[in-house]
């Protein structure tokens, strides 16, 4: 789990461009925290 959310962070902050993604990883960290 602490895998898959430190790679959000670099995803999202490479990444900014995809808000659809964002949305899911979106999901996927609220569920986590």
């Amino acid at each position: 789990i602490q895998y898959i959310h430190d790679n959000y962070f670099l995803v999202n902050l490479v990444d900014n461009e995809f808000p659809l993604d964002n949305c899911l990883w979106q999901v996927v960290e609220d569920t986590f925290e």
